[in-house]
């Protein structure tokens, strides 16, 4: 299953950094698509932030690319 993992830059509860963001994503060695995101400008919980617009349209973007060939 494809999977898309995204960090806050400013989120300090998650830990790693970029680091973390890498280590995460490396444990899904069964998934034909990993893809790693890292959400500049924003806070911990991205979906209430100022830039969840744009955060929203890349998920659904990556969930539609996701799905293939209609």
């Amino acid at each position: 299953m494809p999977a898309r993992i995204t960090r806050a830059e400013s989120d300090v509860s998650s830990g790693g950094g970029r680091e973390g963001l890498e280590g995460c994503g490396a444990l899904f060695t069964s998934s034909p698509r990993v893809e790693l995101a890292w959400q500049r400008v924003s806070g911990h919980n991205i979906s209430l932030h100022h830039v969840a617009r744009a955060y929203h349209l890349r998920a659904i973007a990556f969930f539609d690319e996701a799905l293939g060939p209609a």
